[in-house]
C-alpha cells in the first residue's frame, strides 16, 4: 500500500514529503536491525528550515536542465517524490547552490545528503 501511493499517478494522491513517506514506513513497525540503533546526525542549513519561505523568493525562471538534473540527483535517495520536492524547492531558491541545501533536507542520511551536495553543478 504505502509503495502503491508513492507511485500514484496524480501528484495530490502521492506523499507529499519525505517526512511524511518516512512516517508511514515506520508504522509498519518492521522489527530493528543492529544497524536501526545507530545514531542519526541531522545538517543545520544555515536560514533554513523545512516550510520556511523567505519574502520575495519563487521569481527565479530556472533552466529546465538544472531542474532535471536536480530531481534526477535526489531521486537516487527518495525515489518519484523527488519530482515534486524539486518543483516546490525551485519556487523558494534563488541559485543552484540554494536549490540543493533546499532538497538535502529531505535526505534522511547525514551521509547521503552530504554526497547529493558534492552533485550539485558549480
Amino acid at each position: 500500500m504505502i509503495i502503491e501511493k508513492a507511485l500514484e499517478k496524480k501528484t495530490s494522491d502521492r506523499f507529499q514529503s519525505a517526512d511524511e513517506f518516512r512516517a508511514a514506513l515506520l508504522a509498519l513497525n518492521i522489527p530493528k536491525t543492529e544497524t536501526d540503533d545507530l545514531p542519526t546526525a541531522t545538517v543545520a542549513i544555515p536560514g533554513y528550515s523545512p516550510g520556511h519561505k523567505t519574502p520575495g523568493r519563487g521569481s527565479k525562471s530556472w533552466d529546465p536542465a538544472i531542474l532535471e538534473t536536480a530531481r534526477k540527483s535526489l531521486a537516487v535517495y527518495i525515489g518519484p517524490m523527488a519530482r515534486v520536492i524539486v518543483g516546490r524547492a525551485s519556487n523558494q531558491a534563488q541559485s543552484v547552490q540554494d536549490l540543493y541545501q533546499i532538497l538535502s533536507s529531505e535526505i534522511a542520511s547525514l551521509h547521503d545528503r552530504e554526497k547529493f551536495l558534492r552533485s550539485a553543478p558549480h
